[in-house]
């Protein structure tokens, strides 16, 4: 009912009383009024009301005890009432739901009825804080209104976006922060992973087998994409969301197959890094990103997982050419990887029609896209020279000075993202082992451009800034075994005069906020929540200091 049918209690009571001690000129008068008319109107309680005033219990606790115990007999009534009467009783307990003390009860009868009225779920929706307090299932019904489509997004993104909210618990997991391999090479195995990230269940459980609130999900983590597409928590995220629903629900809901347009990526992506040197394995992946919308092709590609499996697929492949005497670009299995690879650096890929792929080996026609260009230098020019030098480790067997670098190499990293994470990929091998190949290490670290270009996109930083924070923590693995400490040193300073610089390039404002005096008291712009860089650089920090240095 409305307000004229609604006891004067709780805060409802408090604004009726204010407004009658505005319009009164006897206050005490309207008080002892008020109090008569919104008493207990049960003659059998009132010489129990005087024994317990005269005994110290306040009106307000007496009136308490017994709300209390007449509360706990109309609950359990509500057991296996029809849905009729609990609706009935709905009407007049709902709107009470603001005053504590009686929110159990409409809260209650909502979890009863199989389906809430749209009526209620409106009202619902106006208060997250009621919300929050609903059981899961009520909760759903609330966000698959038309009108709570922004109370949905507050609850996965925070409010405002950025700051608190399900998207945010999920970055913050310490297995899902860029460093390494992400859940997918996590010691436990990605589907336990999965099962123990608490977020990712939340989200799962939220979802539900409803197709609307999971394409608001997709939707809501789109948008952050393309608002912080530096973060590769999100892109994580957005990788093991539709496996994580496969897994809770049996095989998933219906509908996931044609709600998800990405989740044969993603299923082709977790099985290739289950068996990620199986010969053909990255087919599948090349074969299901060819139908993926770009926008959600660059948030799966651009995770660390499926990041460090596709330099880990180009540097295995090339070994196995060096070994067998074989041209880069007549292997098939290389060319499928360094397709990935380059198109997974592409820049523009989020913001393209359709997603430049092949069909099979064929080249595509016309002008050749960014992530073909690239996929031609690697296979032309940058790995070729890369070869040369693993014929040279194959035959010094990591012993003695090697050779130098080729030019085409050198010369191509200042340009190519994708050149930029093999040779970091191949460093990262050179310092793995019993017997890291430490001048390997320290040549490869220096051939690294010393500046790059400002144009550089923000994700190529953060995926680099990522492996070479995978080096040094390799290389400060190798104190605790190497027999002389010092002779690491060098080469841990050469990975800190990497990363540091590329962690300080997200000490500034995202791109496209604007300070000015008018806004001095406004709060500041919220920074990249990208915590890759800055936790790469406190564990490189770390790593120096297990060596001793300044």
């Amino acid at each position: 009912g409305g307000d004229a049918a609604v006891r004067a209690v709780g805060a409802h009571g408090g604004n009726v009383l204010r407004e009658k001690l505005a319009d009164t000129k006897d206050p005490k008068a309207t008080v002892r009024t008020f109090l008569e008319d919104n008493s207990l109107r049960t003659p059998s309680c009132q010489q129990a009301h005087q024994l317990l005033d005269l005994i110290g219990f306040t009106r307000a606790d007496q009136h308490l005890g017994i709300l209390l115990k007449l509360k706990r007999r109309l609950l359990a009534r509500l057991e296996g009432a029809p849905v009729d009467k609990q609706l009935a009783l709905l009407e007049k307990v709902f709107p009470y739901i603001s005053v504590q003390e009686l929110r159990e009860l409409p809260l209650t009868i909502l979890s009863n009825l199989p389906r809430v009225p749209a009526s209620y779920l409106v009202t619902l929706a106006q208060s997250a804080s009621l919300v929050a307090e609903l059981p899961l299932p009520v909760r759903r019904q609330v966000w698959s209104q038309p009108s709570a489509e922004d109370v949905f997004e507050s609850f996965l993104c925070g409010a405002p976006p950025g700051t608190g909210g399900l998207f945010h618990h999920y970055y913050v997991h310490p297995k899902v922060q860029g460093l390494g391999g992400g859940l997918l090479l996590a010691p436990a195995g990605p589907k336990k992973s999965r099962a123990a990230n608490k977020a990712l269940q939340e989200i799962v459980a939220a979802v539900g087998d409803s197709t609307l609130l999971y394409t608001r999900t997709l939707n809501a983590l789109a948008a952050s994409f393309e608002a912080l597409a530096p973060d590769p928590a999100l892109s994580s995220l957005r990788l093991h969301l539709p496996l994580a629903v496969q897994e809770a629900s049996g095989g998933g809901p219906k509908h996931l197959a044609e709600t998800d347009p990405a989740l044969k990526l993603a299923l082709a992506l977790a099985l290739a890094g289950k068996d990620k040197h199986a010969p053909g394995s990255l087919v599948p992946v090349q074969a299901a990103a060819s139908r993926v919308p770009p926008l959600h092709l660059a948030m799966l590609l651009r995770a660390p997982e499926p990041a460090s499996l596709l330099e880990e697929a180009v540097m295995h492949a090339l070994r196995k050419a060096a070994e067998e005497e074989l041209i880069p670009n007549e292997v098939p299995e290389l060319k499928v990887a360094v397709r990935l690879l380059a198109l997974s650096s592409d820049a523009s890929l989020p913001t393209l029609d359709s997603v430049p792929l092949p069909e099979g080996n064929k080249a595509s026609r016309g002008a050749p896209s960014e992530s073909e260009a690239a996929a031609t230098l690697l296979l032309d020019s940058v790995l070729p020279a890369l070869m040369c030098a693993l014929v040279d480790d194959l035959i010094r067997e990591r012993q003695g000075e090697p050779e130098a670098l080729e030019p085409a190499l050198l010369e191509a990293l200042a340009a190519s993202p994708p050149a930029r994470r093999i040779l970091l990929n191949y460093a990262l091998h050179a310092s793995s082992g019993e017997t890291p190949d430490l001048e390997r290490v320290n040549q490869l670290l220096a051939s690294y451009p010393p500046e790059l270009s400002e144009s550089t996109a923000a994700f190529h930083l953060v995926e680099e800034a990522r492996q070479v924070a995978a080096i040094a923590k390799k290389l400060a693995a190798g104190v605790a075994t190497a027999a002389k400490t010092p002779s690491l040193r060098p080469h841990l300073a050469t990975a800190a005069s990497l990363l540091i610089p590329l962690a300080k390039r997200f000490a500034v404002p995202p791109p496209g906020a604007v300070e000015s005096d008018d806004d001095a008291d406004a709060p500041p712009s919220a920074p990249i929540p990208c915590v890759a860089p800055l936790i790469a650089t406190l564990l490189l920090i770390d790593a120096l200091a297990s060596c001793a240095l300044p």
